[in-house]
Order: C-alpha cells, then sequence, then structure tokens
C-alpha cells in the first residue's frame, strides 16, 4: 500500500516507517504536526472567543511536498513555540524535521497544532477545537495531494489513547491504520531498533533519573542508564510515559545523516529539559 506517515523525527515514528518497508508498503509522504508560531495561536484563541469553533478554525495548513534546503536555524521575529502541553504530538526537535525529510528523500506535509485536549475521553469522538482534529486536517490534506495513499503509519506502542485517536481519524477518511510497534515489549523493542542502525539522540528529558545533562547524549549510550531506571523505578524505556523524546540523526532509510552543530538547553525548575537545534547539516553516507 501507499502510506501517510506520521513522523515527529524520534525513534518510534522513524522505525515505524522502517517496519513499512519492511512489509513491502511505499511511504509517499511525511506528515508533522507542528507548534504554531505565537501570534498564530494568539489569532486561534481569539477566533474561538469571538465566534463558535469550527472545524476551519483548528485548521493551519503549511504544505511542503519538497523538502527544504537545509540551513541554520535562525529564530524569527514571530517566535514558533517548542514544546506544547500536548496529550498527542512530539513537538521538541520540530526544527530539524525538514532535515529528516531531506534524508528520507519523501515529500514533507507540515501542520500547525492550534487545538488543545478538550476531549479526553478514552474513546475519541471529532471535537471542535481539538488538536485531534489538526492531524484529521493534515491527512485530508495529504490525502488529497497524494490520492494513491491508503494507509497511514504511526509510532504508537503503548498509548490507548493515542492509537484511539489515529484510528478514528483514518476510519473518517477511509485510510488503514497501521500500527506495527503496537504492544510490543518495550526493552527487546528498544533493543530492536538500536540494533536496526536506527541513532537517534535524546532532546527531551521529563523523568527522575534522567537529567539534563543527557541532553544530546545518543540513546544507545543512554541505554544502561534506562535499563537500571526501569530496574529501580519502573520507568518506561521507551519513554512511553513521557520520560524522555528522541531525534532520529540516521537510520537505514536515510540518503544523509544530520549531523548537529549547536543547540541550546532549556531546563524548567522541575528538571525537566529540552533542546532547540539552532544549526545543523547533512552528511553523505559512506
Amino acid at each position: 500500500m501507499k502510506v501517510a506517515a506520521l513522523v515527529s523525527g524520534g525513534k518510534d515514528s522513524i522505525y515505524s516507517m522502517m517496519q513499512c518497508v519492511a512489509h513491502g508498503h511505499t511511504i509517499s509522504v511525511l506528515v508533522n504536526l507542528q507548534p504554531p508560531t505565537r501570534s498564530a495561536l494568539l489569532s486561534s484563541q481569539s477566533q474561538s472567543q469571538s465566534q463558535p469553533p469550527s472545524a476551519s478554525a483548528v485548521q493551519s495548513e503549511h504544505p511542503q511536498t519538497t523538502p527544504a534546503v537545509i540551513t541554520p536555524v535562525n529564530p524569527a521575529d514571530d517566535e514558533v513555540i517548542d514544546e506544547l502541553d500536548s496529550f498527542m504530538y512530539q513537538t521538541v526537535g520540530h526544527e530539524a524535521i525538514a532535515a529528516v525529510a531531506e534524508c528520507l528523500e519523501i515529500p514533507l506535509l507540515m501542520h500547525d497544532i492550534l487545538g488543545g485536549s478538550n476531549n479526553t475521553q478514552l474513546e475519541y469522538t471529532p471535537t471542535c477545537g481539538d488538536e485531534v482534529e489538526c492531524m484529521y486536517n493534515a491527512l485530508a490534506r495529504a490525502k488529497a495531494q497524494f490520492p494513491e495513499i491508503q494507509a497511514v503509519c504511526s509510532g504508537a506502542i503503548l498509548s490507548t489513547y493515542q492509537k484511539n485517536r489515529v484510528t478514528n481519524v483514518c476510519e473518517r477518511l477511509g485510510l488503514t491504520p497501521l500500527s506495527y510497534l503496537w504492544s510490543r515489549e518495550q526493552v527487546p523493542l528498544l533493543t530492536e531498533i538500536l540494533d536496526s542502525g536506527v541513532d537517534p539522540i535524546i532532546i527531551k528529558v521529563a523523568a527522575l533519573g534522567l537529567t539534563p545533562p543527557m541532553l544530546g547524549m545518543h540513546l544507545r549510550d543512554a541505554f544502561p542508564r534506562l535499563l537500571d531506571l526501569n530496574t529501580k523505578y519502573g520507568i518506561h524505556v521507551c519513554g512511553e510515559g513521557g520520560e524522555y523524546e528522541s531525534l532520529v540523526l540516521d537510520c537505514p532509510l536515510y540518503k544523509k545523516k544530520i549531523v548537529i552543530d549547536g543547540f541550546q538547553k532549556h531546563v524548567g525548575p522541575d528538571g525537566v529539559g529540552y533542546i532547540h537545534i539552532t544549526q545543523y547539516h547533512l552528511e553523505k553516507k559512506t
């Protein structure tokens, strides 16, 4: 089947694509839900207060049908929000998504996340203003631009909340959801991911024992600590409890690899930290 891949740049979404290809599918387009600029968020909030919510009120489309040229990441005057309080999406590392698309040589479609977690029931029903409707709009646009698409792949492993929402959107669009990582045991899964040639780095930490100095560390090097913390405190080694987020610098599907040249660390008083990538370049693989 021809597949639209929901991609954050993290290990799960990338490895899910690898599994799609291994099962004979073709990735036609990457779909990323990105954080909005502050002005876009304020405008959306203003509209939602001044008029009844509608499906179009949460739709923000920034289609990019060819990967962007990689340049240093410079802060724009209209600042983009790095980290959203989202139940659905990884937004840390969004500044490197164009690099991921160029490495994969697959078209990229990006959409702003302007809704919130308005419907938190386990079983999702369409809800105006909910962030899930942004996914619906993004995939609807992808289907319109790439009518050959028959399925959607995601990197869901443990969250029934997230999987149910992806399934709901796919059913409404007549697409087949593919979740090759679903319900896998996490220690053997992470071992398999790393052994397959996927090279992620940690770009966010948010759990006891995962400290800001680990930001930028290759996940392969952090694996022993994750195993130790799993034994001591029961953390999810794949980060399914939000313990950490990752960005894949290289994998067998990449035609080039990402090299990080600079980043800024942001650490809150609670010890939760993330990095904002300020500059990177791509290198040919030998």
